[in-house]
Parts: structure tokens; C-alpha cells; sequence
């Protein structure tokens, strides 16, 4: 019987520029203890410069250091997984979109005329069945609701009019829970001259959420604006699993 593979093959422990691991943290899951006591996540969506479409994310605290590493795997034209992995090289969360039909959101009025609404699960090892993001129909505005594995709702997330998401501006997403504001997913335009970090976004969050709750706001952000209506590229980005070592110490 083969060894489970926890670690990815070839990662070498970060030296620099990681956040420290915070200690003592038994009921938090395994490769989570880094977003304890965080409120703000830049999410740096890193491109290659002579035009490599492959996406890959650094993720930082608001001082700049680096709290989580994540990189996209095709599985079909608009299906991928993200692999979230830690500074010890461990996988702590993984997003998976499918495609259902091949038109799916439609810049949010497609989802009430028929077009497929963007979704995607996702799964925190040792954690049960997995979460779910999914478009909410509206006519005019990008909404979204965060769902537990009983597909009840545990947040709402709400964008900006669709037509706003076509231009080069700000974005933000505000983020509800029970109607009440908690946090906001927020793009910054870097302009089209932009070639090394394409695309900077953040999500902010109260420090006392649960590292749960905060896993999956995180999640949303990338699938909302890595992946959803603010990403033009967004069937082009992706790469084999095997490439990640070297990517990863290339961007570290």
C-alpha cells in the first residue's frame, strides 16, 4: 500500500516572506491557523511577463507577508480545481468549478433568462461535505450566496450594476451575513499596461470570523473576480498539477 502524499512533491519550506505559523490552535484546521487573526487578504494574481495566461495567486496579510499559495489545473474548457497550499507545502483547500452548459452567467442577467449560474464547491480536508458558491439570479446586479453543505445560506455577497464589471474602475462586492454588512471583496484596476501582478483584489473580514468562514470568503473572492465576470482570460489561465513546484519557487 502506497504512503498518502500530503505535502507536495518537490516544496522547499519558505525562508522569507511567509507569515509565521500561529501556535496552539487544535480546533482550527490543519494549514488554516494562518488566517486566525486576519481581517484583510490581497489576493496578487501573478502573471508571467512575457504573457504566460497560466494564473497563479500569492496571498498576503495586509503587512506583505505571504499566508497562502494557490495555482489552477485544467479539467476540461471552463471546469478547474485551485490548490490552496500552505508554507509547509501542504494542501489546505480546494475549489472546484464545473461546467454545466456552456453558457453559464452571462454578466448577471443571463441567470434569469436561462443562461446556467456560476458555481463552484469547496472542500476543507477532513471537513465533511463540501461548500458551495453559487450565483444568485438578479436582473441587473452580480449577486452570490455562500452555502453550507445542506445548501442553506450562510452569506450573501452583492456586486456592482453588470454593466459596471465591463469597465476599467474599482470594483467592490459588499458581504452580508443575516442582512448585516461583515466584510467586502474590493478589486483595484491596475490598468491594461499591468503585466506581473494583473489584477489586485482584496477581501476584508472581522478577525474574530471563524477561519471557516474566512476560508470560504476567500474562496469567493478568487472565484468571483479570478475566475467570474471581472476575469476576461478566464478559460485560458490554467496548467498541469505537475508544473507547481518549480512555479511555486519561481514566484515565492
Amino acid at each position: 500500500m502506497r504512503p498518502i502524499i500530503t505535502t507536495q512533491p518537490g516544496f522547499q519550506p519558505p525562508q522569507s516572506g511567509w507569515m509565521p505559523l500561529p501556535q496552539g490552535f487544535e480546533e482550527v484546521p490543519t494549514g488554516l491557523e494562518y488566517l486566525t487573526y486576519l481581517d484583510t487578504v490581497m489576493i496578487h494574481n501573478i502573471r508571467d511577463p512575457i504573457g504566460d495566461r497560466n494564473k497563479k495567486y500569492k496571498l498576503k496579510n495586509s503587512n506583505g507577508e505571504q499566508v497562502l499559495f494557490a495555482f489552477q489545473k485544467l479539467n476540461g474548457f471552463i471546469t478547474c480545481d485551485i490548490h490552496f497550499i500552505n508554507g509547509q507545502g501542504i494542501e489546505v483547500l480546494t475549489m472546484k468549478r464545473e461546467t454545466k452548459y456552456f453558457l453559464e452567467g452571462c454578466y448577471g442577467w443571463g441567470s434569469t433568462i436561462g443562461c446556467h449560474p456560476f458555481e463552484c464547491t469547496i472542500r476543507i480536508p477532513s471537513m465533511g461535505p463540501p461548500w458551495i458558491i453559487r450565483q444568485r439570479p438578479q436582473l441587473k446586479t452580480t449577486s452570490y450566496d455562500v452555502l453550507d453543505g445542506d445548501e442553506n445560506a450562510i452569506f450573501q455577497i452583492d456586486g456592482p450594476c453588470c454593466c459596471r464589471l465591463l469597465g476599467c474602475k474599482d470594483m467592490e462586492f459588499q458581504i452580508r451575513k443575516s442582512n448585516e454588512m461583515i466584510g467586502e471583496i474590493t478589486r483595484k484596476w491596475t490598468g491594461f499596461t499591468a503585466q506581473v501582478d494583473h489584477g489586485l483584489y482584496s477581501v476584508t473580514f472581522s478577525s474574530g470570523l471563524d477561519v471557516i468562514s474566512k476560508a470560504l470568503l476567500l474562496s469567493a473572492a478568487i472565484f468571483i473576480v479570478g475566475l467570474g465576470y471581472c476575469s476576461f482570460d478566464y478559460c485560458l489561465f490554467f496548467q498541469d498539477i505537475s508544473e507547481f513546484p518549480e512555479s511555486q519557487n519561481r514566484y515565492r
